[in-house]
């Protein structure tokens, strides 16, 4: 379920026409472009024709969306500092599941 969870968030992103790719469990680094203290790797990453970064979350069964959020946040953060970022979002099962009408 996490990874097509990943994949579903990937799929509407690419339907945005700001955005110019998608990377699904990849480095920070990668998307952005900038080496940043933590190379995280979130569950999905788009970056927009700006040059912004974006950043997705998806709660598994073991984790603490409050965790989640707080590393959406952080990562975002230390984007802002190269001008970088353009928020990010941790996503709860019951977003997929309307992400995943919203789909078919």
């Amino acid at each position: 379920m996490h990874s097509e969870s990943s994949y579903m968030i990937g799929i509407e992103e690419a339907k945005k026409s700001s955005s110019q790719a998608i990377y699904l469990d990849q480095g920070i680094r990668k998307a952005s472009g900038v080496k940043l203290p933590r190379n995280t790797r979130p569950d999905a990453s788009t970056l927009r024709k700006d040059g912004k970064v974006s950043t997705y979350e998806v709660k598994s069964k073991t984790d603490d969306i409050n965790i989640l959020k707080k590393k959406v946040q952080d990562t975002t953060k230390e984007l802002k500092a190269y001008d970088k970022a353009d928020g990010g979002r941790a996503y709860e099962i019951r977003d997929i599941i309307k992400l995943k009408e919203h789909i078919k």
